[in-house]
């Protein structure tokens, strides 16, 4: 039977009225989500209501016999934690409570926590699922398999809407540094901080994702069959509307297979909203989510013949098939957890980092909130995404040094580089170097999904 779910749809029609959330960064430099287009998947949830990881995709149907290839596996643990903010009357990013703003309740839905390598696509090697996150953070556990020692990259997504379908535009968060996985290896400390707007509590109009809408104010009726491979036993699936970038969706309905082998789903389109992506996925790892490493597929026009796009008009469309998977899929929800910002530190005017203090510490900071005067560097580091620590001993008779930061993704990030000239744990104090990097105001920069390059001259200022 397929089931509707009217609120995610009213609430992607009224995303898609707002206008299209965008980054104007031009070019995509770090590779999208390979969306899991693969006969398989992960394991079902674990007893403690955390999904097993889910290791990467072989390739072998098991029917071949051909012979698994020699794989190793690690474990990653660490916290997620979400944090609120608002924005203020000079359009700054303030951080509030959820004491304040949610009376201590955690409003949304799941996190979903994923390991992945990337070699042109993103491609999966574990995840696992925090199923009901608290204000104060949580701590997970994640299993990762690869065919040899490896390093890894781990970000979190939050179902901001508690409506299953992780968008392309979801608020996420990621550990800064990559991590080499070797056989056995066990690696704590993966913390990850997601940054979601605080709502109706603000009163500001703001929110996070995104996307765009057809040109009417009406909408069409699309619906077709769904067939599954042969891997399905269990789960629910959804048919998503994506744009020709693969963000989205801006329309989907989520049904349960009639059959082990086909379904049937349709939901309601911003009319007009022209060249799409039509695509299903199948809740392979059973942790009712749809996630990038559940099982994907797309429209076909036969089978095992992608038909995309679909030209979405002004009247409605039956007989739409998705094949789930299909062999030749190209990648759906467009998916990129982070960028990277790099550059170069010097001092303003020329010189050398010798005018500055003997023995001083620069400290460059991709930073979640405006700077705040003589701030403490465990304050500096809690309120950062990523600090690069340049010491004295890469710094002294060098006129410059280089640095680089990684953010999530469709981001805004203060930038600054401090010197602790002084030595005593704190920066952006009277008499000590300062610099901006960010294009906007207190040093803000727009973020988009291209890699960033900014170089900061550190001066002194009048307070």
């Amino acid at each position: 039977m397929r089931s509707e779910n009217p609120t995610l749809l009213l609430a992607l029609f009224l995303t898609a009225c707002v206008g299209a959330g965008g980054n104007g960064d031009g070019g995509d430099d770090t590779a999208v989500d390979s969306g899991g287009l693969s006969d398989g998947g992960g394991g079902a949830d674990g007893a403690d209501g955390a999904d097993g990881a889910d290791g990467a995709d072989d390739g072998d149907d098991g029917d071949d016999g051909d012979t698994d290839p020699p794989s190793i596996t690690g474990t990653l643990e660490g916290t997620v934690q979400v944090e609120l903010y608002c924005t203020d009357e000079d359009g700054e990013r303030t951080q509030v409570s959820f004491a304040d703003a949610y009376n201590d309740v955690f409003p949304f839905g799941k996190i979903w926590v994923a390991a992945y390598t990337n070699d042109g696509a993103l491609v999966y090697v574990g995840n696992t699922t925090v199923h009901a996150p608290s204000v104060a953070g949580d701590s997970f556990t994640l299993g990762v398999t690869l065919p040899a020692t490896s390093d890894v990259r781990v970000y979190a997504v939050l179902d901001r809407e508690g409506d299953r379908i992780l968008s392309s535009m979801e608020p996420l968060g990621n550990h800064t540094d990559a991590v080499e996985v070797t056989d056995g290896s066990v690696h704590a400390g993966i913390d990850i901080t997601i940054l979601t707007h605080a709502g109706d509590y603000c009163g500001d109009g703001g929110s996070d994702g995104g996307g765009g809408g057809g040109t009417g104010p009406y909408t069409v009726n699309l619906s077709g069959p769904a067939t599954l491979g042969s891997f399905y036993t269990a789960g629910d699936g959804a048919a998503l509307l994506l744009d020709t970038n693969g963000n989205g969706p801006w329309a989907a309905d989520i049904f349960t297979p009639d059959t082990p082998t086909s379904g049937a789903w349709a939901f309601d389109a911003p009319a007009n909203f022209g060249p799409s992506q039509l695509v299903g996925v199948i809740d392979d790892n059973g942790n009712g989510l749809f996630d990038g490493a559940d099982v994907w597929g797309a429209y076909v026009t036969a089978p095992d013949t992608d038909g995309n796009p679909i030209l979405v008009g002004a009247g409605d469309q039956a007989g739409l098939e998705i094949q789930i998977p299909i062999e030749a899929g190209s990648s759906p929800l467009n998916v990129v957890p982070y960028s990277v910002i790099s550059g170069n530190v010097s001092m303003a005017g020329g010189g050398t980092f010798d005018d500055l203090s003997a023995g001083s510490t620069v400290y460059v900071a991709a930073l979640k909130y405006r700077p705040s005067v003589d701030a403490s560097i465990t304050a500096l580091m809690a309120d950062a995404y990523d600090v690069e620590v340049l010491d004295w001993s890469a710094l002294t008779g060098q006129s410059s040094a280089s640095y680089t930061m990684v953010v999530p993704s469709n981001s805004i990030v203060y930038l600054w580089a401090y010197a602790d000239e002084d030595v005593d744990g704190f920066v952006n104090e009277t008499g000590e170097a300062v610099a901006s990097a960010g294009q906007g105001a207190n040093g803000s920069e727009r973020v988009g999904t291209s890699n960033l390059s900014r170089d900061f001259n550190l001066g002194y200022t009048a307070r």
